[in-house]
This record gives C-alpha cells, structure tokens and sequence, in this order.
C-alpha cells in the first residue's frame, strides 16, 4: 500500500516522528504501518490522540488507541479539547483545536505524519471550487508543510480509501467507525455518501484524475512562481519602481 521507498523519500527516518491517531481507519493503517517498520528499525515514533469530546463514544475512542498504541509499543499522548462553533462550523473549530495542540506538542525539526488520502484530495478540490477557489487551491493538501517548530507530512496522498480499507482487511486490524461520518450536514460528508458514489459510478477512479490535476496545477504554480521572481525581482529591493511594477500584465 505505501513502499518503502515512499516513506523514505517523504520521511526522514532518523528524527522524531508522531502520528496523529484519531482511531478512524486512515490514521489506524498509518500507525500499523509504522509499527511494522520499527520492527526492523531503530525509529522514536509517538501517537497524538485529540479527544475533541463532540461524541457520547470520545472516552471509549480514547480507550481504544490507549490500548492499540500499548499493543503495538508506541507511546501515546492523548489531549483533551471542548470545541465551540463561533460562527466558522463545528468541523472547522474541531480542527482548529487540533492542529493547535499538534502544535504545541512538536518539537523543533520533528515531524508530524497525518493519514490524509487521495480521496480527500478529491473532497478539498471539490469544496475550494465550490467556494470559488484560486490556481493555488486547485493544487490541494500539500503533502509536506511548517506546522509549529516541525514539518506536517502526509504520506497517504496517493493512496485511496478503497486500498486502505482493503489493507485493514487483509490484516485483520480493528479501528473506530464515527457514527457521524453518516451525518450528511457537514460538507465533506454530503460529498463522500453522496455525490461521489455517483460520479464513481459513471466515471471510475475520478479521484486518481483529480488528484493528477492538483499535480499539474502544483508544476505550474511553481513555474509561475520561479519565473515571476527570476524576471521581476529585481524591481523590489531598497526602492521600488511604481511605473515598472504597473507595467508587469
């Protein structure tokens, strides 16, 4: 499901790495994942469970990781949150929350590993055009940036939810079902449980062609990005040429 090579070329194996482990089947075949490869290597890898305490099972989630990482011989690091809706959504602050405690926990160079996949690719993309996105949303989730004093890294990117499931099987690994992941209200859940079966069902494997697309835009914007500062960035410095910089289409 994710190679050797992958990890190497996204991870670096000798610094610290944590895994955000919600319990949910993607951050749970992440975990495993990693637990395999300590077998054979010397890694210092930890877990963070956020319990955003939104659901009547957040204790028993948290019960649930406690026990896996403790299994699997991985620490893990639970926090608590309470999350209010301020005018953003639920989800939004439930996230907000998260990465605040993701960055208070990381340490300066240490690497945070999420289970973000290729259909969740398909789901942003959708939701920044819906909303009126710009060329810089359409290249999607990056699969490496800053957060806090270390890097976020989603190893997952291209790997989709169907082979992630199929992985669990084979293995026999249990992980948590959300009983809100059926709640339709939220965006992302409308777009998972309804819209994308049905393009799926006319159009096979659309999130693999999303995804090479937010590839494209990302080559692009870099492009762009590359000439812009080769060509123009000698009119930004001590002074600024007004007329030179109107000039520029």
């Amino acid at each position: 499901m994710l190679s050797r090579d992958k990890i190497e070329d996204l991870i670096d194996l000798q610094k610290k790495i944590y895994i955000a482990y919600s319990g949910g089947p993607d951050s749970t075949a992440l975990i495993h994942i990693f637990a395999d490869l300590m077998s054979s290597n010397k890694l210092n890898v930890e877990a963070i469970h956020v319990n955003h305490n939104l659901s009547k099972d957040s204790k028993k989630w948290e019960k649930h990781c406690n026990e896996v990482c403790s299994s699997l011989g991985i620490n893990l690091i639970t926090k608590s949150v309470k999350v209010y809706s301020n005018g953003g959504g639920l989800e939004s602050e439930a996230r907000n929350k998260r990465y605040k405690v993701f960055e208070t926990v990381l340490s300066k160079d240490s690497q945070l590993l999420m289970g973000h996949h290729l259909d969740d690719v398909s789901e942003t993309i959708v939701l920044r055009l819906l909303r009126g996105t710009g060329a810089d949303g359409l290249e999607g989730p990056p699969s490496k940036r800053p957060i806090g004093d270390g890097v976020l890294i989603r190893p997952l990117l291209e790997v989709s939810k169907k082979e992630i499931l199929k992985y669990l099987k084979n293995n026999n690994i249990k992980y948590i079902k959300d009983d809100s992941n059926s709640d339709n209200t939220f965006d992302r859940n409308l777009l998972r449980n309804k819209i994308f079966p049905l393009i799926e069902s006319r159009w096979p494997s659309f999130s693999e062609r999303i995804f090479q697309t937010s590839q494209i835009m990302k080559d692009r914007n870099y492009s762009y990005k590359s000439l812009l500062e080769t060509e123009y960035k000698k009119l930004i410095g001590s002074n600024i040429s007004i007329r030179s910089l109107k000039e520029i289409p």
